[in-house]
C-alpha cells in the first residue's frame, strides 16, 4: 500500500453517506514524494479541495481529509493515485489533478 489511511466518521444525524461527515488521514511513506503530490505552495491540494468540496490539511507526510464520507473517499483515492504517479517519476500538476478527480 502506498499510503496508510485512518478515519473517524462523524454523524450529522442522517444515515446517508453523502450527508455524514468524516475525517480521514492519509500517511505517505516518502516526504519528498508527498511534497510533489501537494504541489508548489500546496496548489494541488487546493485544487482537490475546490473540485471535490473537501478540506485537506497537510502536516509533513500526513494529509487529513474532512468532508462527506463519499467525497473523502474520492479525495483519498485521488491522493493515492497522484502519489503513485510521483513514485513512477511522472510530473504532478494541476492537469494531472483534474484528470485524477
Amino acid at each position: 500500500m502506498y499510503a496508510k489511511a485512518s478515519h473517524a466518521p462523524k454523524s450529522s444525524g442522517n444515515p446517508s453517506n453523502s450527508q455524514q461527515t468524516t475525517r480521514k488521514v492519509v500517511e505517505f511513506e516518502d516526504n519528498r514524494l508527498a511534497a510533489i503530490v501537494y504541489g508548489q505552495h500546496d496548489k494541488n491540494l487546493a485544487r482537490i479541495e475546490q473540485r471535490l468540496g473537501v478540506v485537506l490539511i497537510n502536516r509533513g507526510n500526513l494529509v487529513a481529509i474532512e468532508g462527506s464520507v463519499d467525497l473523502a473517499d474520492v479525495a483519498r483515492k485521488v491522493l493515492n493515485d497522484l502519489y503513485r504517479m510521483a513514485q513512477s517519476g511522472q510530473a504532478v500538476d494541476v492537469g494531472e489533478v483534474d484528470g485524477a478527480v
